[in-house]
Protein backbone atom coordinates (compact mmCIF):
# COMPACT_ATOMS: atom_id res chain seq x y z
CA UNK A 1 0.00 0.00 0.00
CA UNK A 2 3.00 2.43 -0.89
CA UNK A 3 1.87 5.96 -1.87
CA UNK A 4 -1.63 5.31 -1.28
CA UNK A 5 -2.34 8.13 0.62
CA UNK A 6 -0.52 9.97 -2.35
CA UNK A 7 -3.53 8.27 -4.66
CA UNK A 8 -5.65 9.49 -1.93
CA UNK A 9 -5.03 12.76 -1.97
CA UNK A 10 -5.70 12.80 -6.01
CA UNK A 11 -9.09 10.68 -5.71
CA UNK A 12 -12.46 13.77 -6.30
CA UNK A 13 -13.73 12.67 -2.65
CA UNK A 14 -10.98 13.41 -0.94
CA UNK A 15 -9.09 16.13 -2.14
CA UNK A 16 -10.85 18.49 0.67
CA UNK A 17 -9.21 16.18 3.10
CA UNK A 18 -6.00 16.92 5.47
CA UNK A 19 -2.97 14.99 4.75
CA UNK A 20 -3.83 13.16 8.47
CA UNK A 21 -7.27 12.60 7.69
CA UNK A 22 -5.93 10.95 4.75
CA UNK A 23 -4.10 8.58 6.46
CA UNK A 24 -7.04 7.98 8.88
CA UNK A 25 -8.73 6.30 6.19
CA UNK A 26 -5.77 3.74 5.09
CA UNK A 27 -6.81 1.15 7.61
CA UNK A 28 -10.41 0.79 6.20
CA UNK A 29 -9.46 0.83 2.58
CA UNK A 30 -8.31 -2.78 0.73
CA UNK A 31 -6.75 -3.54 -2.18
CA UNK A 32 -8.14 -5.74 -4.87
CA UNK A 33 -6.49 -6.32 -8.48
CA UNK A 34 -8.22 -7.40 -11.50
CA UNK A 35 -7.45 -8.87 -15.14
CA UNK A 36 -9.11 -7.46 -18.13
CA UNK A 37 -12.66 -7.93 -18.74
CA UNK A 38 -13.34 -9.55 -15.27
CA UNK A 39 -16.68 -8.77 -13.54
CA UNK A 40 -16.02 -6.76 -10.89
CA UNK A 41 -19.93 -7.35 -10.27
CA UNK A 42 -23.14 -7.50 -12.31
CA UNK A 43 -26.31 -5.98 -12.80
CA UNK A 44 -28.91 -6.77 -10.45
CA UNK A 45 -26.59 -8.27 -7.56
CA UNK A 46 -26.43 -6.88 -4.47
CA UNK A 47 -23.23 -5.05 -3.22
CA UNK A 48 -21.86 -3.15 -0.25
CA UNK A 49 -18.66 -1.79 -1.79
CA UNK A 50 -17.91 1.90 -3.17
CA UNK A 51 -14.57 1.36 -5.43
CA UNK A 52 -12.03 3.52 -5.90
CA UNK A 53 -9.49 2.87 -9.75
CA UNK A 54 -6.07 3.06 -8.10
CA UNK A 55 -4.48 2.40 -11.76
CA UNK A 56 -5.84 0.90 -15.06
CA UNK A 57 -10.13 1.46 -16.32
CA UNK A 58 -13.02 0.02 -15.25
CA UNK A 59 -16.10 0.58 -17.21
CA UNK A 60 -20.36 0.45 -16.24
CA UNK A 61 -22.56 -1.24 -18.38
CA UNK A 62 -26.50 -1.37 -18.37
CA UNK A 63 -28.61 -4.79 -19.88
CA UNK A 64 -30.72 -3.50 -22.93
CA UNK A 65 -34.21 -4.71 -23.76
CA UNK A 66 -32.64 -6.98 -26.87
CA UNK A 67 -29.53 -7.68 -24.36
CA UNK A 68 -27.08 -6.17 -25.26
CA UNK A 69 -24.90 -4.04 -23.00
CA UNK A 70 -24.72 -0.48 -23.17
CA UNK A 71 -21.75 1.36 -22.01
CA UNK A 72 -22.83 4.27 -19.62
CA UNK A 73 -20.08 5.23 -17.58
CA UNK A 74 -15.77 5.39 -17.98
CA UNK A 75 -13.57 5.38 -14.57
CA UNK A 76 -9.75 5.74 -14.58
CA UNK A 77 -7.23 6.31 -12.09
CA UNK A 78 -9.05 8.56 -8.64
CA UNK A 79 -12.21 7.75 -9.92
CA UNK A 80 -15.28 5.96 -7.75
CA UNK A 81 -17.74 3.77 -8.53
CA UNK A 82 -19.91 2.13 -6.76
CA UNK A 83 -20.77 4.62 -4.09
CA UNK A 84 -24.96 3.80 -4.15
CA UNK A 85 -23.88 0.33 -2.10
CA UNK A 86 -22.50 3.19 0.67
CA UNK A 87 -26.31 4.06 1.23
CA UNK A 88 -28.70 1.88 -0.01
CA UNK A 89 -28.99 -1.67 0.87
CA UNK A 90 -30.21 -2.44 -2.87
CA UNK A 91 -28.89 -4.01 -5.87
CA UNK A 92 -26.59 -2.72 -8.11
CA UNK A 93 -27.69 -1.05 -11.26
CA UNK A 94 -24.95 -1.28 -13.58
CA UNK A 95 -22.45 -3.95 -14.37
CA UNK A 96 -19.02 -3.15 -13.97
CA UNK A 97 -16.23 -4.55 -16.10
CA UNK A 98 -12.70 -4.12 -15.58
CA UNK A 99 -10.88 -2.49 -19.28
CA UNK A 100 -7.56 -3.25 -19.06
CA UNK A 101 -5.85 -4.93 -16.56
CA UNK A 102 -6.26 -2.70 -12.79
CA UNK A 103 -5.69 -2.10 -9.17
CA UNK A 104 -8.93 -0.91 -7.03
CA UNK A 105 -9.48 0.55 -3.43
CA UNK A 106 -12.85 -1.26 -1.91
CA UNK A 107 -14.57 0.77 0.91
CA UNK A 108 -17.34 -1.20 2.49
CA UNK A 109 -20.49 0.43 3.67
CA UNK A 110 -19.46 -1.17 7.26
CA UNK A 111 -16.26 0.64 7.31
CA UNK A 112 -17.82 3.62 5.74
CA UNK A 113 -20.23 4.31 8.91
CA UNK A 114 -17.50 3.63 11.25
CA UNK A 115 -15.34 6.43 9.77
CA UNK A 116 -18.47 8.36 10.26
CA UNK A 117 -18.72 7.61 13.66
CA UNK A 118 -15.05 7.95 14.53
CA UNK A 119 -13.65 10.70 12.25
CA UNK A 120 -16.60 12.76 11.71
CA UNK A 121 -15.15 15.74 10.16
CA UNK A 122 -13.36 13.62 6.89
CA UNK A 123 -16.77 11.94 6.44
CA UNK A 124 -18.37 15.27 6.10
CA UNK A 125 -16.10 16.04 3.38
CA UNK A 126 -16.28 13.26 1.79
CA UNK A 127 -20.30 12.93 1.85
CA UNK A 128 -20.24 16.78 -0.03
CA UNK A 129 -17.58 15.77 -2.90
CA UNK A 130 -19.36 12.29 -3.37
CA UNK A 131 -22.86 14.03 -3.39
CA UNK A 132 -21.54 16.48 -5.65
CA UNK A 133 -20.21 14.06 -8.43
CA UNK A 134 -23.04 12.06 -7.67
CA UNK A 135 -25.51 14.68 -8.64
CA UNK A 136 -22.82 15.80 -11.60
CA UNK A 137 -23.61 12.11 -13.32
CA UNK A 138 -27.15 12.10 -12.94
CA UNK A 139 -27.25 15.17 -15.23
CA UNK A 140 -25.21 13.09 -17.75
CA UNK A 141 -27.74 10.40 -16.80
CA UNK A 142 -30.65 12.95 -17.90
CA UNK A 143 -29.74 13.08 -21.43
CA UNK A 144 -28.96 9.25 -21.57
CA UNK A 145 -32.51 8.21 -20.43
CA UNK A 146 -34.12 10.92 -22.77
CA UNK A 147 -32.71 8.94 -25.49
CA UNK A 148 -33.72 5.67 -23.86
CA UNK A 149 -36.73 6.76 -23.76
CA UNK A 150 -36.58 7.65 -27.08
CA UNK A 151 -35.04 4.18 -27.97
CA UNK A 152 -37.83 2.45 -26.37
CA UNK A 153 -40.15 3.94 -28.48
CA UNK A 154 -38.86 3.28 -31.62
CA UNK A 155 -38.82 0.01 -30.62
CA UNK A 156 -42.08 -0.32 -29.19
CA UNK A 157 -43.16 1.17 -33.01
CA UNK A 158 -40.98 -1.01 -34.33
CA UNK A 159 -43.40 -3.99 -32.56
CA UNK A 160 -46.15 -2.41 -33.89
CA UNK A 161 -45.86 -0.88 -37.32
CA UNK A 162 -45.57 -2.94 -40.55
CA UNK A 163 -41.98 -1.63 -42.09
CA UNK A 164 -43.42 -1.75 -45.74
CA UNK A 165 -46.48 0.25 -45.85
CA UNK A 166 -45.92 2.40 -42.52
CA UNK A 167 -49.65 1.20 -40.91
CA UNK A 168 -49.95 -0.90 -37.92
CA UNK A 169 -49.48 -4.63 -38.46
CA UNK A 170 -51.34 -7.43 -38.10
CA UNK A 171 -50.27 -8.07 -34.13
CA UNK A 172 -51.52 -4.72 -33.83
CA UNK A 173 -54.67 -5.34 -34.85
CA UNK A 174 -55.11 -8.48 -32.80
CA UNK A 175 -54.73 -6.90 -29.55
CA UNK A 176 -56.48 -3.32 -30.20
CA UNK A 177 -59.60 -5.85 -31.58
CA UNK A 178 -59.29 -8.07 -28.47
CA UNK A 179 -58.87 -4.94 -26.19
CA UNK A 180 -61.98 -2.93 -27.83
CA UNK A 181 -64.39 -6.39 -27.57
CA UNK A 182 -63.16 -6.93 -24.07
CA UNK A 183 -63.58 -2.91 -22.79
CA UNK A 184 -67.09 -3.20 -25.23
CA UNK A 185 -65.72 -0.20 -26.93
CA UNK A 186 -67.97 -0.15 -30.41
CA UNK A 187 -66.19 -0.51 -33.42
CA UNK A 188 -66.69 -1.33 -37.25
CA UNK A 189 -64.62 -3.72 -38.56
CA UNK A 190 -63.70 -3.10 -42.57
CA UNK A 191 -62.00 -6.05 -44.07
CA UNK A 192 -60.27 -4.25 -47.22
CA UNK A 193 -58.81 -6.94 -50.10
CA UNK A 194 -57.01 -5.21 -53.47
CA UNK A 195 -58.65 -6.83 -56.33
CA UNK A 196 -56.82 -9.36 -58.64
CA UNK A 197 -53.78 -8.69 -57.03
CA UNK A 198 -51.69 -12.56 -58.14
CA UNK A 199 -52.45 -11.02 -61.99
CA UNK A 200 -50.87 -7.97 -61.22
CA UNK A 201 -47.83 -9.40 -59.71
CA UNK A 202 -47.95 -12.58 -62.52
CA UNK A 203 -48.14 -10.10 -65.92
CA UNK A 204 -46.40 -6.56 -64.42
CA UNK A 205 -44.05 -7.69 -61.26
CA UNK A 206 -43.68 -8.05 -57.54
CA UNK A 207 -42.19 -4.64 -57.52
CA UNK A 208 -45.19 -2.96 -59.48
CA UNK A 209 -47.76 -4.84 -56.90
CA UNK A 210 -45.50 -3.51 -54.53
CA UNK A 211 -46.22 0.18 -56.04
CA UNK A 212 -50.15 -0.85 -55.95
CA UNK A 213 -49.90 -1.82 -52.70
CA UNK A 214 -48.40 1.38 -51.47
CA UNK A 215 -50.46 3.54 -53.25
CA UNK A 216 -53.22 2.36 -51.88
CA UNK A 217 -52.29 2.40 -48.43
CA UNK A 218 -51.72 6.57 -49.12
CA UNK A 219 -55.33 6.36 -50.29
CA UNK A 220 -56.88 4.94 -47.17
CA UNK A 221 -54.48 6.83 -44.78
CA UNK A 222 -56.08 10.04 -46.00
CA UNK A 223 -59.53 8.88 -46.56
CA UNK A 224 -59.86 7.10 -42.93
CA UNK A 225 -59.94 9.43 -39.80
CA UNK A 226 -57.07 9.56 -37.41
CA UNK A 227 -58.67 7.62 -34.67
CA UNK A 228 -59.26 4.73 -36.92
CA UNK A 229 -56.43 1.83 -36.81
CA UNK A 230 -55.74 0.94 -40.28
CA UNK A 231 -53.59 -2.56 -40.08
CA UNK A 232 -51.94 -4.65 -42.66
CA UNK A 233 -53.59 -7.71 -42.66
CA UNK A 234 -51.87 -9.79 -45.12
CA UNK A 235 -49.92 -9.11 -47.99
CA UNK A 236 -52.92 -7.23 -49.71
CA UNK A 237 -55.07 -7.63 -47.17
CA UNK A 238 -56.04 -4.53 -44.82
CA UNK A 239 -57.98 -3.79 -41.62
CA UNK A 240 -59.53 -0.90 -40.70
CA UNK A 241 -60.63 -0.69 -37.03
CA UNK A 242 -63.71 1.91 -37.50
CA UNK A 243 -63.87 3.85 -34.19
CA UNK A 244 -67.49 3.99 -33.47
CA UNK A 245 -70.59 1.63 -34.70
CA UNK A 246 -71.77 4.10 -37.12
CA UNK A 247 -72.18 1.93 -39.92
CA UNK A 248 -73.67 4.29 -42.18
CA UNK A 249 -70.43 6.49 -41.84
CA UNK A 250 -68.13 3.39 -42.00
CA UNK A 251 -69.49 2.63 -45.54
CA UNK A 252 -69.67 6.41 -46.90
CA UNK A 253 -65.83 6.04 -45.89
CA UNK A 254 -65.46 2.81 -47.16
CA UNK A 255 -67.18 3.78 -50.70
CA UNK A 256 -64.78 7.07 -50.62
CA UNK A 257 -61.25 5.12 -50.66
CA UNK A 258 -63.19 2.67 -53.33
CA UNK A 259 -63.38 5.52 -55.83
CA UNK A 260 -60.55 7.01 -54.85
CA UNK A 261 -58.84 3.59 -55.77
CA UNK A 262 -60.53 3.22 -59.14
CA UNK A 263 -58.54 6.96 -59.90
CA UNK A 264 -55.43 5.87 -59.42
CA UNK A 265 -53.38 6.10 -62.32
CA UNK A 266 -52.17 2.97 -63.07
CA UNK A 267 -49.91 4.31 -65.46
CA UNK A 268 -47.86 5.89 -63.27
CA UNK A 269 -47.46 2.51 -61.12
CA UNK A 270 -45.97 0.86 -64.32
CA UNK A 271 -49.60 -0.89 -65.81
CA UNK A 272 -51.18 -0.23 -68.74
CA UNK A 273 -54.77 -1.13 -69.49
CA UNK A 274 -55.41 -1.74 -65.73
CA UNK A 275 -57.45 0.00 -62.91
CA UNK A 276 -56.96 -0.70 -59.49
CA UNK A 277 -59.88 -1.76 -57.53
CA UNK A 278 -60.80 -2.60 -53.53
CA UNK A 279 -63.44 -5.01 -51.88
CA UNK A 280 -64.91 -4.30 -48.66
CA UNK A 281 -66.67 -5.88 -46.40
CA UNK A 282 -68.14 -4.44 -42.93
CA UNK A 283 -69.43 -5.74 -39.40
CA UNK A 284 -70.08 -3.54 -36.61
CA UNK A 285 -69.59 -4.95 -32.78
CA UNK A 286 -71.51 -5.00 -30.86
CA UNK A 287 -74.52 -5.38 -33.14
CA UNK A 288 -72.41 -8.56 -33.41
CA UNK A 289 -70.38 -10.03 -30.66
CA UNK A 290 -67.10 -10.78 -30.15
CA UNK A 291 -67.29 -14.40 -31.14
CA UNK A 292 -69.32 -13.36 -34.57
CA UNK A 293 -67.96 -9.89 -35.36
CA UNK A 294 -64.93 -10.91 -37.64
CA UNK A 295 -67.03 -13.75 -39.64
CA UNK A 296 -69.11 -11.79 -40.35
CA UNK A 297 -66.85 -8.94 -41.66
CA UNK A 298 -64.97 -11.59 -43.69
CA UNK A 299 -68.54 -12.79 -45.00
CA UNK A 300 -69.42 -9.28 -45.88
CA UNK A 301 -65.93 -9.13 -47.83
CA UNK A 302 -66.46 -12.87 -49.65
CA UNK A 303 -69.87 -11.45 -50.53
CA UNK A 304 -68.33 -8.51 -52.13
CA UNK A 305 -65.75 -10.38 -54.35
CA UNK A 306 -69.13 -12.74 -55.41
CA UNK A 307 -70.93 -10.08 -56.66
CA UNK A 308 -67.87 -9.14 -58.78
CA UNK A 309 -65.48 -7.23 -56.90
CA UNK A 310 -65.10 -3.09 -56.42
CA UNK A 311 -67.74 -2.94 -54.05
CA UNK A 312 -68.79 -2.13 -50.24
CA UNK A 313 -70.82 -4.83 -48.87
CA UNK A 314 -72.31 -4.62 -45.13
CA UNK A 315 -72.54 -7.49 -43.08
CA UNK A 316 -76.44 -8.61 -41.99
Amino acid sequence: MNGLSELLSKVTIFKKLTQDEILQLVPFLSQKDYAKDSVIFDEGTYGSELFIVASGEVAAFIQMPDNTLREVAHFTAGDFFGDMAIFENDVRSATCIAQTNCTLLSLTASSFFTIISSHPSAAIKIMYDMLTVISQRLMKTGSFLTEMIQWGEAARKRSIIDEFTGVYNRSYFEDTITLKMTQEKPFCLIMVDLDYFRKINEEYSHEVGDRAILAIVDVLKNTFRETDALCRYGGDEFAVLFDGNDVAHAYKLAEKARESVNEIDCRKLGMDNFKLSLSMGIAAFPTFDRDTVRAKADEALYSAKERGRNCVVTAQ
